[in-house]
């Protein structure tokens, strides 16, 4: 065996040749993307990709080369072993823009699957395994990798709000019981036929759930202005892109806090007298608290006290549903997916030792349920504690870092953004990171 090992040793040293660079030389640096995806199964590598080029500053050794990264990864240690570098003049489908991508400081991004191309049963001795080809949205072409998947799997991954596209028929999972959801599919449709699109901007995290019976009230002047605070902590709501349509909220719906920044549908039902016939649909933001009066009855007065299901309107938005003299009446709403512009953005207010970031202009479900900050010094996310409305709080110092954010959704989608805060970032400014689809 030892001979062996050492003939094939000597027939492949005299057909390797070392990789060397010199200072100057551009090279490209290798990063590994990452299924975005792991309730398929364990969590791994694609194909590697590079990006740059970055120049050589200096050679560390026989085999390290130290580079002139770019601030984008100032997160990222810039000595790199040679087995990490590619001669610039390499394929150039293999290279990703580094301003497609966002790479972690162990250089990985990303990649999530689009849909899945084929099904297939795996047979083992005493049991059956459904396997599925995935392909991912590779940045340079397509990826396939062969995954376990079952239909069971998919629902846990997808939850109540997303929507399902089957082989047979588009099927839309509008119901919040798993179980109820598993009895909408056909009984041939098993898991090794089901042809499920599974990327995240293209499915709906929350699809539009069904009605609920609720009432409405209005507050404010018909310029909405005094609709323009809340208890949400976005401040000036029109500068930050909500508008007049937006809503108080009862005690129930409000949640503390937790429901800030959610979207509803609604529209005026049983009142013929005071409902706008043909009105288009309304949907608004929540921004506001709507206080709980104790002292008057439920339903006489006291429409945000627990446990109703109450929404006071700004009165322009109302008045696209109802007449002014209807002073209350009665509704159906329903959540929907927030359409917004542009990026998620963060703004960071405080102190050396004391950072609090104001989420806004979240998409799809709109709402924030967690919330963690990344210096670039730091291993470990850190999670942040919700102060108030969507202000959220860390002891952690971050000054003189580049900050990354990553932002959970109460569908339970998840966005992270990298190093969106250079180092030089100061109290009082706003940063665009990765929003929701």
């Amino acid at each position: 065996m030892a001979a062996a090992r050492d003939r094939q040793k000597s027939y492949a040293d005299k057909r390797r040749k070392p990789l060397e660079f010199q200072v100057g030389d551009k090279v490209l640096l290798k990063v590994s993307p990452w299924k975005g995806v792991i309730r398929f199964g364990k969590r791994g590598k694609l194909n590697p990709r590079y990006i740059g080029p970055f120049e050589i500053l200096k050679r560390i050794g026989l085999v390290a080369y130290q580079l002139n990264l770019p601030t984008e990864l100032d997160g990222v240690h810039n000595v790199f072993h040679v087995s990490n570098l590619k001669k610039c003049l390499s394929d150039e489908t293999l290279i990703v823009p580094l301003d497609e991508i966002q790479v972690d400081e162990q250089l990985r991004f990303v990649e999530e699957p689009v849909e899945i191309k084929d099904r297939e049963v795996k047979q083992l001795k005493q049991s059956k395994i459904p396997i599925v080809k995935v392909r991912w949205n590779s940045k340079r072409g397509p990826e396939f990798t062969w995954e376990q998947n079952s239909i069971d799997e998919a629902l846990k991954l997808l939850g109540s709000h997303w929507s399902i596209k089957g082989s047979l028929e588009l099927i839309t999972i509008n119901t919040p019981p798993l179980e109820a959801t598993k009895s909408l599919f056909p009984a041939t449709l098993g898991a090794a036929k089901s042809l499920i699109q599974l990327h995240s901007s293209d499915l709906e995290h929350l699809s539009p759930g069904p009605w609920k019976n609720a009432h409405a009230t209005f507050y404010g002047g018909s310029d909405g202005v005094d609709s323009m605070g809340g208890a949400c902590g976005y401040e000036d709501i029109k500068q930050k892109g909500y508008g007049v349509q937006n809503t108080a909220l009862s005690q129930t719906l409000f949640n503390n806090g937790q429901t800030c920044g959610a979207c509803y549908e609604i529209k005026c039902v049983n009142n013929n007298q005071w409902c706008k016939p043909r009105s288009p649909p309304l949907i608004v933001t929540a921004t506001n608290f709507c206080p709980p009066n104790l002292n008057l009855p439920n339903n006489n007065g006291g429409w945000c006290n627990p446990p109703n299901e109450h929404f006071d309107l700004s009165q322009p938005s109302f008045l696209q549903i109802a007449e002014h003299k209807a002073g209350i009446t009665p509704i159906q709403y329903r959540r929907v997916p927030c359409a917004r512009q542009g990026g998620m953005r963060f703004t960071i207010t405080g102190n050396p030792y004391f950072t609090m970031v104001l989420v806004w202009n979240v998409g799809g479900a709109g709402d924030v349920t967690c919330m963690e900050v990344k210096g670039h010094e730091g291993v470990k996310w850190n999670t942040m504690s919700r102060n108030w409305g969507q202000k959220w709080v860390t002891n952690v110092v971050l000054v003189g870092q580049s900050l990354s954010f990553r932002v959970r959704a109460s569908d339970g989608g998840t966005v992270t953004s990298l190093n969106i805060a250079p180092r030089n970032w100061q109290f009082g400014q706003t940063f665009e990171g990765t929003n929701f689809k």
